[in-house]
């Protein structure tokens, strides 16, 4: 026939598609291809439709039996799961229930005193979201679905990073991020507008789209167009303003960093603490203690013919650092 066998069920296709391309032309092929797939699929669909009622049929009739062998399964393998994980699990629900606790203890003892808050309450509620995040994570792992728990931990790592930076930044911050709500409101109300009729939802209400539409407009006026971003109520305090130069958003962003680390007590604890350590690290690397610990090194990281080369190479190495160290103090 002109194809090898160890074509297979392609090389056969292949090969009569040409024959008939060569002797009816591609046009012709291609029409026929189009009418086959269309008969395939009417077939197809008129199978389904005789075959659906007696396939629900055999499930309801055999759903006792399978549903049972089922979670069978599953709880055989959450037992061995729980041999095999129960001391880590019991370390983090032990976690998890001390910051439930200290949590609410702290909410309840300062409620009276900090209630009017924003940041406080915005504190509580997103500690409330961690726990129960956290119940989640724990709830997946105990069955198997490690993945799933790991998507739930970036979840829980981003209410933590939320309420950090919150705290943080204080009251302006707080009162962003509860305003930021309408701005998400606006967005899922123009997505609805968009949807409803494909998804058969009822319309919106008439002068539902425009009210939410003037409220975000009223908070962009306000806070800038910054704001209206998914993490628009944090602009101001990263210093993420488009009407920005990059020299002034790196000053922005420099001013952040600086504030994170508490870089101005840092500096301060060197300047008082650790003011002499580089004449420290000069006086050791001159004594004879840490001459054998480069001795002991080379010796024991080297072959035997290397030795003598890369003691010498190194002594050279940290004398002239320590010559440029004490050159550079006594200028």
């Amino acid at each position: 026939m002109g194809f090898d066998n160890h074509f297979g069920l392609e090389g056969v296709i292949a090969h009569v598609a040409d024959q008939l391309v060569e002797e009816h032309g591609a046009d012709w092929v291609i029409e026929r291809s189009e009418r086959l797939e269309e008969t395939m699929a009417r077939a197809v669909s008129e199978a389904s439709e005789a075959v659906t009622p007696s396939l629900v049929e055999s499930l309801k009739r055999d759903a006792p039996e399978m549903l049972k062998n089922r979670r069978d399964s599953r709880r055989d393998y959450r037992e061995m799961i729980e041999e095999h994980w129960s001391k880590a699990f019991d370390l983090y629900e032990m976690v998890l229930r001390i910051g439930f606790e200290v949590g609410t203890d702290f909410g309840e003892s300062r409620v009276g005193q900090l209630g009017g808050q924003r940041t406080f309450r915005i504190l509580t509620r997103l500690h409330a979201r961690g726990c129960r995040v956290a119940e989640e994570i724990l709830v997946l792992l105990k069955n198997g679905y490690g993945q799933g728990a790991l998507a739930r931990w970036r979840s829980l790592h981003e209410v933590t990073c939320v309420a950090m930076f919150i705290a943080k930044h204080g009251e302006d911050v707080a009162e962003r991020y509860l305003l930021h709500d309408v701005i998400e409101s606006c967005r899922a109300t123009e997505d609805y507008e968009q949807c409803a009729s494909r998804l058969g939802y009822e319309p919106l209400s008439e002068g539902e789209l425009d009210e939410a539409q003037e409220q975000a407009e009223q908070l962009k006026d306000r806070f800038g167009k910054p704001f209206m971003s998914q993490y628009g109520w944090a602009a101001e305090a990263i210093g993420d303003d488009p009407e920005l130069s990059y020299e002034d958003k790196l000053v922005r962003y420099g001013e952040l960093a600086d504030s994170y680390f508490d870089a101005e007590q840092y500096h301060e604890f060197c300047s008082e603490q650790l003011a002499h350590v580089d004449e420290i690290m000069v006086e050791l690397v001159e004594s004879d203690e840490f001459d054998r610990i480069v001795v002991d090194t080379v010796t024991s990281a080297f072959p035997a013919h290397e030795h003598e080369h890369f003691i010498a190479h190194y002594r050279g190495l940290l004398g002239a650092w320590a010559g440029d160290q004490r050159a550079v103090a006594g200028s």
